[in-house]
């Protein structure tokens, strides 16, 4: 994983990912927040393994966008509950998702940074998980979530 920003609390790291890469360590010593960024379809085994990956690490909130979003927020949701062997894991490791594949990459970022959080606890450390090939918005990820941050910016979808 890359380190592309830190401004106050708020980290935000970005990590490249192709379908059947080996899976890497997302922990980074607390709860974490995460957007998957998908370019690319493929099949579930690769994205659950993905997913209960992301999980396991500590993510407690995830962005889905892009390509089949609303499979990766299903992957994400199934993770979670696997998690319990009788399928209920406790509520204090809830991991919340939000994607409905029509939110822009910005747009994700705005919600991570500004709704991700469940009363007195919020995430302030982000890994964006992009999939498939990369796009000009890879490069905008630094930018885009300083833009956020420093100068109050509200994407226009």
């Amino acid at each position: 994983m890359e380190l592309v920003l830190e401004i106050g609390q708020h980290m935000v790291w970005r990590v490249r990912l192709m379908p059947g890469d080996a899976v890497p360590l997302f922990a980074l010593g607390e709860d974490i927040k995460c957007i998957v960024w998908s370019t690319v379809e493929m099949g579930h085994p690769w994205r659950n393994e993905v997913c209960a990956r992301l999980v396991a690490d500590g993510v407690r909130y995830a962005g889905l966008g892009g390509v089949q979003a609303d499979i990766w927020h299903d992957a994400v949701d199934w993770a979670y509950i696997g998690t319990s062997p009788d399928f209920d894991p406790p509520e204090d490791r809830f991991v919340m998702t939000d994607g409905s594949g029509k939110q822009s990459l910005e747009d994700l970022l705005w919600e991570s940074f500004h709704i991700c959080g469940f009363d007195d606890l919020w995430f302030y450390k982000l890994v964006v998980v992009w999939v498939g090939p990369l796009d000009e918005r890879w490069n905008q990820i630094e930018a885009f979530s300083r833009r956020i941050l420093e100068d109050g910016w509200i994407p226009e979808s």
